[in-house]
């Protein structure tokens, strides 16, 4: 068997790994010892081989022997370490003398152990020149390094040498660790994710992107560009030109950025409200850029709401202030026999006037005044103004809430009015809808009889749009059945709404009820209704409300 010296003669420095030797100790650093080994073999001049070294004399081979970083050492074939440098004391912790004395798997972290022996079977059967490989070893405290090595096989004897790598390993282990953790986030967030490479196109796609942009699978996203795949249009349905596109922008400023609020297009065509941020990575190719996208459905629903809220409240204080100082206004539109073209009664409509003046529509304040328990006083309102208004001598028709028909006071309210002001009360009609007394059927026929009692008249409004029979029409005092506008206004281009007009018509004529056609819009609409036998009519095509009450104040 050959000397170490011969072992060390026989292969060149380049056969071991130099930053290996860097990274086992902390001498030179790997770029120092790196642009050491450069300067000396790849930058060094071209010389003649008679200018070559001699073969280091054993004196000087011992001390490269005893001074290397590198655990350099040999093993015989029956698992024996047989001779070592004093690097495996510095490395390991143990003499040499421990080490050589056992076999070296007792050194091997066990799982290691199998690895070894079946490696060196290959080596002692093989011509294998070179072997790498990685095992634990067990230093004197206990703890296992990972260690790098080389090994070849001379003379019945395998020569190796080693170097450290637990800190690097580590690293490797940790980042392997890190990147099955983050794998595992991609894969199972709620928020849709995607990586474009440097020419935009989407490389990978987590399965929550495939479902929120409504895609079977990945590959049906893979390889296309965002903007023309999801990011076409603005939220509103108009086109989102491409140079406008913040998801293109952040591979060519590198710079991040955050969007609050935007729309992503699924695959049907339906919009999905969204936020996303995009930020710059770089790739092999170039600047990519990473999206996280996340649905904001329930975020502008909750927002909504709240404003929704908010908007009540502000509503409720305007009502409660409109009512301590009379900023409710009422308008009258003329109501005619179709027959003979004259006015027979004027509808009262309510509006309400702002701080500033602005005449704001019942649609904005009542839901408001319904559901914070304001509508009854509203109603009295309209009562104790609406009789005055019919003392100077106008037919009036009254509008009531649904509310108002479970409460006596209000009854009581209209005996007081009728007898204050001496208004005929067949000179009065009160308007319930349609939909107010199908809610509660008995208070409703409850109410309309103590109208009729009192001798004014009971109208049914916006008949058709719920879902009163024949059997309530024919029991409720009803006096007038009001067919609603939407109905009236399509009745020369809508042949269903037309024939359900003319229903309407023959079945009130049938019980002796009075009809009232709303929303007359043009004259062909007029003549048709005229045609169908209707009774009476209102529209802006005969007279628009004109205001009748408002404080002076």
């Amino acid at each position: 068997m050959r000397s170490y010296r011969s072992f060390l003669g026989k292969y060149h420095p380049s056969d071991y790994n130099v930053q290996a030797v860097c990274s086992t100790h902390d001498v030179f650093s790997c770029a120092e010892s790196q642009l050491a080994w450069e300067t000396i073999v790849g930058n060094a001049p071209k010389r003649p081989a008679s200018h070559a070294l001699k073969r280091p004399s054993g004196e000087l081979v011992d001390r490269l022997f005893d001074l290397s970083l590198d655990m350099l050492g040999a093993a015989s074939f029956d698992g024996y370490l047989i001779l070592l440098n004093p690097a495996w004391e510095r490395v390991l912790g143990w003499s040499l003398t421990d080490l050589m004395a056992e076999p070296y798997v007792s050194f091997l972290h066990p799982d290691d152990v199998e690895a070894a022996k079946a490696r060196m079977v290959l080596l002692k059967g093989s011509d294998v020149q070179v072997l790498g490989y990685k095992s634990r070893f067990r230093k004197s405290d206990g703890q296992y390094l990972t260690l790098e090595w080389n090994a070849i096989v001379e003379d019945n004897a395998v020569f190796f040498v080693g170097h450290d790598i637990t800190a690097s390993s580590a690293i490797e282990v940790e980042r392997d660790q890190t990147a099955r953790v983050m794998e595992a986030v991609i894969e199972n967030v709620d928020d849709g994710i995607y990586v474009a490479d440097a020419t935009g196109h989407m490389t990978l796609i987590n399965p929550a992107a495939v479902e929120l942009l409504g895609y079977a699978s990945a590959d049906e996203l893979r390889n296309r560009t965002p903007h023309p795949t999801f990011h076409y249009n603005h939220p509103d349905g108009a086109v989102f030109p491409i140079d406008e596109c913040d998801l293109t922008k952040v591979s060519t400023t590198g710079i991040a950025l955050h969007v609050d609020e935007d729309a992503f297009w699924r695959k049907d065509g339906t919009m999905i409200p969204v936020s996303y941020s995009s930020a710059p990575i770089e790739l092999s190719d170039g600047t990519g850029s990473v999206v996280a996208f996340h649905d904001i459905t329930a975020f502008q629903a909750e927002r909504d709401r709240q404003r929704a809220q908010v908007d009540e409240i502000e509503w409720f204080d305007e009502i409660k202030k409109a009512l301590v100082e009379d900023r409710f206004v009422l308008y009258a539109q003329p109501v005619i026999n179709l027959a003979t073209g004259a006015t027979f009664k004027h509808e009262l409509l309510l509006r309400m006037l702002t701080s500033d003046g602005e005449v704001v529509e019942p649609d904005r304040f009542l839901p408001v005044a319904e559901k914070f328990g304001l509508i009854s006083e509203i109603d009295e309102w309209v009562i104790t103004h609406g009789f005055e208004i019919a003392a100077n001598g106008m037919r009036v028709a009254i509008n009531l809430s649904a509310p108002s028909m479970a409460r006596l006071d209000i009854l009581l309210h209209i005996e007081r009015e009728l007898a204050r002001t001496g208004v005929p009360a067949g000179d009065i009609t009160f308007e319930l809808t349609e939909t107010a007394v199908m809610q509660d059927l008995e208070e409703g026929r409850r109410f309309a009889e103590h109208l009729v009692a009192l001798g004014c008249s009971f109208a049914l409004d916006d008949f058709g749009t719920g879902y009163a029979s024949l059997t309530y029409l024919r029991e409720l005092p009803i006096t007038y059945v009001k067919i609603d506008g939407r109905f009236v206004n399509k009745i020369t281009e809508n042949e269903s709404d037309s024939s359900m007009v003319e229903a309407i018509v023959q079945m009130a004529r049938t019980l002796g009820k009075t009809t009232i056609a709303e929303g007359i819009e043009d004259e062909e609409t007029l003549v048709k209704l005229r045609g169908f036998g209707v009774d009476l009519g209102q529209g802006y095509h005969i007279g628009r409300p004109g205001m009748e009450y408002r404080n002076p104040n």
